[in-house]
């Protein structure tokens, strides 16, 4: 009789949720995961999963977010190959749809 309950959330949209809020330094955690498995598909020749899509377009929603991914990507060597032609959209295509923050970002 007129009780509220709350929307139960599924497994994947509760971590996303949570993803969303990550601080800088959860950031860079995050960041370094999901870079390694976006490094692991490109090895692979394969796009990555829906999953990894939602977790990248989380993070780099929020300025601590995005700024710990940045961290992550700028400061580890093993990394560039994701930046060497022609750039997958999974990769870019989250980050050009939120200009900010990842703009002011980008250029620093």
């Amino acid at each position: 009789q007129g009780q509220h309950r709350k929307k139960r959330l599924s497994p994947s949209a509760a971590r996303r949720r949570a993803k969303r809020g990550a601080s800088f330094e959860e950031g860079q955690e995050l960041g370094a995961a999901l870079a390694a498995e976006l490094r692991r598909c490109r090895k692979d020749g394969r796009r990555p999963d829906d999953a990894a899509i939602a977790l990248l377009e989380d993070l780099v929603s929020t300025t601590s977010g995005a700024r710990g991914w940045f961290v992550a990507l700028l400061t580890d060597p093993d990394l560039g190959p994701l930046f060497e032609p022609p750039v997958d959209d999974a990769l870019l295509l989250p980050i050009a749809e939120r200009p900010e923050p990842n703009l002011r970002l980008v250029v620093m």
